[in-house]
């Protein structure tokens, strides 16, 4: 009885796996510049955003600031002062002794 050995095929599938890897890898690089796109338009629009409550808020400011009531009024007058008895505004210094 001579049996034949089973005959086995083997394959090589190395180049294929380094392929799908390599496609892989640049999806995922693909994937990352996306995310970090993503992330500055977001941080864009936080910053206008927060620029745009800024101006509002300095907005209400200066209108509440033109807007309230100073009771509290200088007046400012101008009126020689001078020496002597109050008829003669301009008159001779007083005396020292």
């Amino acid at each position: 009885m001579d049996k034949d050995s089973p005959e086995y095929t083997v394959r090589d599938y190395g180049a294929v796996d380094l392929q799908v890897a390599e496609i892989a890898r640049r999806e995922r690089i693909l994937s990352n510049k996306l995310v970090i796109a993503n992330y500055f338009q977001l941080a864009k629009a936080g910053l206008l955003a927060a620029a745009a409550i800024s101006l509002i808020i300095l907005a209400i400011g200066i209108a509440f600031w033109f807007a309230k009531d100073d009771c509290t009024r200088t007046v400012i007058t101008e009126r020689a002062i001078g020496y002597g008895n109050g008829n003669n505004l301009i008159g001779s210094p007083p005396k020292k002794y």
